[in-house]
């Protein structure tokens, strides 16, 4: 879970703190650890952890303006057949359209009977459930098979405006821009993740330097110091968990 690093980070800055209090006591020889290295990674965390709050927002909106278009298509695809249906074209052209509308559609399967002789089986009867598995490139290009059809149907002629085939040109469009942002603002987000990973748990990050930290101080104040007692409670995990 993010809140995790969130939590790593909070905890460093903590230990950060009781460091910088030593002033020049705390004066370890290992380049990562030095303060001002220290003050560095501890400013990269936060904004790597502010990046990714930022990019994930950004992909659940994408997801959720992207389901949103593609939850009202089934029945805007219902409208387009109707339309096609209304006017004089053959009767072929009007069930190739309904073929490509009816793709849209979940398909039920019936769950497997349970055997009357099982006396420990549960008493559900048999039901159906959605199975449908189109995703979303799949269901962009059935809605542009449609409108392949209608547009090339002379007798298809809508006077409203959304089902022209003008219109049905730019949904397409849309409907693949949609795809596309989804794509990139995931590709983002977990591009985001990787560099807060590195920088909480590979070498010299937040979860290495931390052992390093408490190491020398141990060395430097004693194990039995105050120094060091202040810092070995604080918990840093090694989980490298998106």
């Amino acid at each position: 879970m993010d809140s995790g690093h969130v939590k790593q980070v909070a905890t460093f800055e903590k230990l950060l703190g009781f460091c910088n209090a030593h002033g020049a006591m705390f004066n370890p020889s290992k380049a990562a650890i030095k303060p001002t290295a220290l003050s560095n990674l501890l400013t990269s965390a936060q904004h790597s952890i502010e990046a990714v709050k930022t990019m994930r927002t950004e992909y659940d909106n994408a997801v959720n303006n992207r389901n949103q278009a593609f939850d009202e298509l089934p029945k805007f695809m219902t409208r387009i057949v109707n339309a096609l249906a209304s006017t004089e074209a053959s009767p072929a052209t009007v069930k190739e359209a309904y073929i490509f509308s009816n793709r849209m559609r979940p398909k039920p399967r019936l769950r497997p009977a349970i055997p009357s002789g099982n006396a420990n089986a549960e008493s559900e009867p048999a039901s159906t459930r959605s199975i449908s598995q189109l995703d979303f490139d799949s269901k962009t290009d059935n809605f542009e098979a449609l409108v392949k059809v209608v547009s090339l149907e002379p007798f298809y002629k809508p006077n409203e405006a959304d089902l022209k085939v003008a219109s049905l040109r730019e949904k397409a469009a849309s409907l693949n821009s949609m795809n596309t942002v989804v794509i990139n603002t995931q590709v983002a987000l977990s591009n985001a993740r990787a560099d807060r990973n590195k920088l909480l748990y590979e070498t010299n990050g937040i979860h290495d330097s931390s052992k390093a930290i408490k190491h020398y101080v141990k060395g430097v104040f004693g194990f039995q110091s105050t120094a060091y007692r202040q810092i070995r409670g604080l918990a840093f995990k090694d989980q490298n968990v998106a």
